[in-house]
Order: C-alpha cells, then structure tokens, then sequence
C-alpha cells in the first residue's frame, strides 16, 4: 500500500512522463558499467531489461525467474561457481547489480556460444528465453534450409516475438528514440 502511495505522489508532482522516464533509466550506470565489461551493446541489454521486468528489480516469474533481468537460480548458481567457492543465496539475484551482471555475463555467454553461426544475435537472445536445447532444434531446422533465417524457424511465438521486441526497441533506442 506504501508502495502505491509514494508512487502516486511522484506522479502528481514529476508526472508521468518523469517517473517513466526515472524508472528506465536509473539503472542506466549499472547497464552501461555491464554492458562495457561483457562487450555487449547498452541499448540491446536496456532492451532486455526492458522486455523481461519492465524495470521492476523485484519482478519474478512464473518459472523461477528473478529481477530485472529474470535470471533463474539455476544461471545465477553457474555464474557465482565459476566466481567463488562461497555458498550461493538465490536471494542476490534481487540486488539490481548482481542482477545485471549475471544477466549479462549469461547474454556474453549466449552470444559467444553460437559466434560462428550466422544468426549470432537470434540464436543468443532464442537461448535467452527459451533455452538452449531449443535453440539448437531451430538453429539445425534452419541449417536444413539455407534460404530459410532462423527466426523463421522458431515455432514458439512467444519467443519469435520477443527477439523482434528487443532487437526492435534497441534499434530505436539506439538512435535515440524515447522508450
């Protein structure tokens, strides 16, 4: 209920058009520190965050994901074995900089995996969402067919949809449209 209340005070006294525009961008330094250290690009992991929580760090979903970038436990668990050999707690994934990190980190990751595929970008952010096992039953549709792009053969709508959502919005953003 406090939530709310605060909420709507800053909307009566910034408007709407202030908040919105506080909410997608105060993790910007963050995003940017990340997006440099993973050699990613700024607007397509805005994007990202974008399309997963819509800024919200304490979004969760329906299967387990966490934060503003909707990592699962179980990415967050390879991202901190491969870091430390502490005790990992689910719970960081709530922290917007270890958020963006491991979202990060596993976008590297996703990109790095299929670098010599001709889809780079369609086969990380398919992996992204829908996990790697269907990315390689779509990737190896597509191979079959060299006429034939990889986003075409995505039978997940859900997924064809999301990576034209991001790719989509991280052009405009890039050429610095307003979210």
């Amino acid at each position: 209920m406090r939530k709310w209340v605060i909420l709507g005070v800053l909307a009566a006294v910034a408007g709407w058009g202030g908040f919105a525009h506080w909410r997608t961008t105060r993790y910007d330094d963050l995003i940017r520190k990340y997006s440099e250290k993973y050699r990613l690009d700024f607007h397509l992991v805005k994007a990202v965050i974008y399309e997963e929580s819509n800024f919200n760090p304490n979004a969760r979903g329906s299967r387990g994901e966490i934060g503003l970038m909707q990592i699962t436990p179980g990415v967050g668990q390879e991202f901190w074995a491969r870091r430390s050999d502490l005790p990992y707690d689910p719970k960081r994934l709530l922290d917007p900089e270890h958020n963006i990190e491991v979202g990060c980190w596993y976008l590297r990751d996703s990109f790095d995996m299929y670098r010599d595929s001709r889809d780079t970008l369609i086969c990380g952010l398919a992996r992204y969402n829908a996990g790697q096992s269907r990315v390689a039953r779509w990737k190896t549709a597509a191979d079959l067919d060299p006429t034939s792009a990889l986003i075409d053969n995505i039978d997940f709508p859900s997924t064809r949809d999301y990576i034209i959502r991001i790719v989509t919005r991280a052009r405009r953003q890039s050429q610095n449209y307003l979210w």
